[in-house]
């Protein structure tokens, strides 16, 4: 199951971000603290309910949870551009001031 493999990592970096003990999460899961270990150490995969569910718990999609953000252009660049719509017109003119900078100092 290699297009799992990110999983673990993904389910771990979320719960963590939202401060969430393994204990926490499998309460909110309705397993045991194991199976979370399990599942975050790459051992094992959870059920499609289960895996629903932690993306639920987690507030990701399951693209989040199975695929790798790093390697997801198209994922990336929708994220930049939910971030751009969030941003007052004088956010926008810095953060425009500061791709552009990057790209002229890459040259």
């Amino acid at each position: 199951m290699d297009c799992l493999k990110n999983l673990g990592p993904a389910v771990k970096k979320a719960r963590v971000n939202i401060m969430l003990s393994q204990e926490q999460l499998a309460e909110k899961l309705n397993i045991t603290a194991t199976h979370v270990k399990h599942i975050e150490g790459g051992h094992r995969f959870p059920s499609v309910e289960v895996l629903f569910r932690l993306a639920t718990i987690l507030n990701l999609s399951l693209d989040q949870l199975i695929f790798d953000e790093a390697d997801n252009k198209d994922f990336i660049n929708k994220k930049i551009i939910a971030l751009l719509n969030a941003c007052e017109d004088n956010e926008l003119k810095i953060v425009f001031d500061l791709i552009q900078s990057i790209i002229i100092n890459r040259i």
